[in-house]
Formats: C-alpha cells, sequence, structure tokens
C-alpha cells in the first residue's frame, strides 16, 4: 500500500508541475504578445496611466489576444494537454459548439503569484468599454483561491517582513503605483473584499494592516465594512480615506510619496473609525449613542480573547 501511494503521490506531483508549467507559459505569452504589433494598443494605455517598463517586466505585464483560441492552440502546440489547460482556467467550452475558447481575449494581463513566485492565475483588464465587466479574474481552481491570495505579496514579502506591515489596496494598478514608489508592503485582494483567510495571511508577517481606500461614497462603504472585520482579530490595523474622487494610484501620481507618507501618519485606528461612523448615523443622545452601540456588538461578540474583547469594550466606551 506505501509504494502504491507513493506512485500516486507521484504521478498527482506530475499532473500539478504541468498545470504551473501551463501557467507559466501563458505568462510568458502574455508579455510577447504585449511587446508585439498586436499589444501596442495595450502598451499605449500602460503609457497614458504611467506604468513604467521596470514595473511592467517586474509585475510580468501582458496582453491577450483578441482572437478566439490563440492562447489555446499556443499551449497545444507547447505539447500541453487540453485537461491541464481546462484545469488552469485559461479555456472555457462552448456550450453551442462545444469547442474550447481563450477565457481571456484582447485584455491587459495582470499574473497572480502565490508565495512561492509561482503564477497561479489571471487579473485581466478590458482596454475597450464595450467589453465587460472591466476586471475579469481567472476562476477558482486547484491552484488559484482568490479568498487565499493577495496581489504584490509574492514581490512584497521581503518589504512586509521589514516593516512589519502591509498596506491594502483595491487595483492592481494601486499596488504596482505604490510599489514603485517605495511601497513594497502593499498587497490587494484579487477581485474579492478581503476575507478571513487573508487576514490569516497578514497575522503570518506582519502586526500592523492598514487599509487604504479610495475617496467615494463605494470606498467609505468598503471601509468601514472592513473595520468590522479587522476587529476581531490579533493585529493592529487602521484605516485611511483618500480625498474624494482619488484612488491611490492617482494620488501618489498628483501628490507624490511625501504626499503618501503624509496620509500614513494620519492613519485613524480601525476602532476609531467603527466608532465615528457609526456615531454619525445617531442622535448625539444616551439613547442614540445606545443604539449605536448595539450596532457594535455583533463584531464585539467575535473577539474570541476574553481579555481583548473586554479592553475593546471599554475602548469604545471612551470613544463614545
Amino acid at each position: 500500500p506505501l509504494e502504491k501511494n507513493t506512485r500516486n503521490s507521484r504521478i498527482l506531483n506530475a499532473d500539478e508541475e504541468m498545470g504551473f508549467q501551463c501557467l507559466r507559459e501563458t505568462a510568458s505569452f502574455y508579455m510577447e504578445k504585449i511587446k508585439g504589433e498586436e499589444g501596442k494598443y495595450a502598451s499605449k494605455y500602460l503609457q497614458q496611466r504611467r506604468v513604467s517598463v521596470k514595473m511592467c517586466e517586474r509585475f510580468q505585464i501582458g496582453f491577450s489576444p483578441d482572437k478566439w483560441d490563440e492562447t489555446f492552440k499556443n499551449l497545444k502546440q507547447k505539447k500541453i494537454p487540453q485537461s491541464v489547460i481546462a484545469r488552469t482556467g485559461l479555456i472555457k467550452n462552448s456550450e453551442k459548439s462545444l469547442r474550447f475558447y481563450d477565457t481571456f481575449r484582447g485584455r491587459l494581463m495582470f499574473p497572480i503569484k502565490d508565495i512561492r513566485g509561482r503564477c497561479i492565475g489571471f487579473g485581466a483588464r478590458s482596454l475597450k468599454s464595450e467589453d465587460k465587466p472591466k476586471y475579469l479574474n481567472s476562476p477558482e481552481t486547484a491552484y488559484y483561491r482568490k479568498s487565499r491570495i493577495l496581489y504584490g505579496l509574492y514581490e512584497g514579502l521581503e518589504k512586509i517582513r521589514k516593516n512589519n506591515r502591509i498596506i491594502f489596496v483595491e487595483g492592481y494598478l494601486d499596488v504596482i503605483r505604490l510599489h514603485e514608489n517605495g511601497f513594497n508592503e502593499t498587497v490587494a485582494p484579487c477581485g474579492t473584499a478581503l476575507t478571513l483567510e487573508h487576514l490569516k495571511i497578514v497575522v503570518r508577517y506582519a502586526k500592523t494592516a492598514i487599509l487604504l481606500f479610495d475617496g467615494d461614497s463605494a470606498g467609505k462603504n468598503a471601509a468601514l465594512r472592513h473595520a468590522h472585520l479587522m476587529l476581531p482579530h490579533p493585529i493592529d490595523s487602521y484605516i485611511i480615506n483618500l480625498p474624494d474622487g482619488e484612488d491611490p494610484d492617482t494620488f501618489i501620481l498628483k501628490n507624490g510619496k511625501k504626499g503618501l507618507e503624509y496620509l500614513l501618519d494620519q492613519k485613524i485606528p480601525a476602532i476609531d473609525y467603527l466608532v465615528q461612523q457609526t456615531i454619525k448615523n445617531h442622535p448625539d443622545t444616551i439613547q442614540g449613542r445606545m443604539q449605536g452601540l448595539e450596532e457594535l456588538l455583533p463584531t464585539l461578540h467575535q473577539i474570541k480573547d476574553r481579555k481583548r474583547q473586554q479592553i475593546t469594550l471599554v475602548t469604545i466606551g471612551e470613544r463614545m
């Protein structure tokens, strides 16, 4: 039985490695395409967004051909089995023709890497207004679990460990812009909100998390939602809302590295942010504050450590 299990394990490992090879080959293929005639439009877009060649190379940004099955054909030429290509999420099956076609076509491609630097999936941005949705991610696969992956973590791990903090933003280009300006500890969730799995990653590598959100109403709502998520966990968490109409990318282009450093110095503890935003929705009366506290109680009940829960409750009472 031991010999049989070992042989099966070798087969599974070989099969898994073929999938990683498939994703690696695809990332290289997309990088080649952005340098050619087909990718001129994508290259021009990156120039307009002022993304440097250095950052393009570091994050291996590419372009998926605007054809139905060119990526699929390229992978088959590399002798990668169709079953493996399908398992990586790079092709889909047409219900009408029953033929396979490329998942990503005519999009700016951002390879998503695991902690070992292996490509496990892609984030793809549309370049034409008619292509919806604007951002499209690889489907959930054995390689890519979006609730457990943070874009930029592999590239920023050294800085994260050195500074003992993680800065969360919402977009791929936001991550790249901050890395370019020395904030290498910046990461982003991949096409999803922060999850408990993401927070487990944070606790593993850092003691401080700073959430940097867009200045619009959606960004403020996201900040409040994430403050609720962060509070029960043993990590120092802070919130920063950018000026209205700004995202991290545009803000740093306008205000530079020093402007963002100033904002980071003004960060608000998540617990203070929660209290501020909660009491705003109620009258400045004892009854109003009691109603605000009632809203916060479900989050407080999620704190497992009794001492931490009591200290948090006292802190909220002082803030209110």
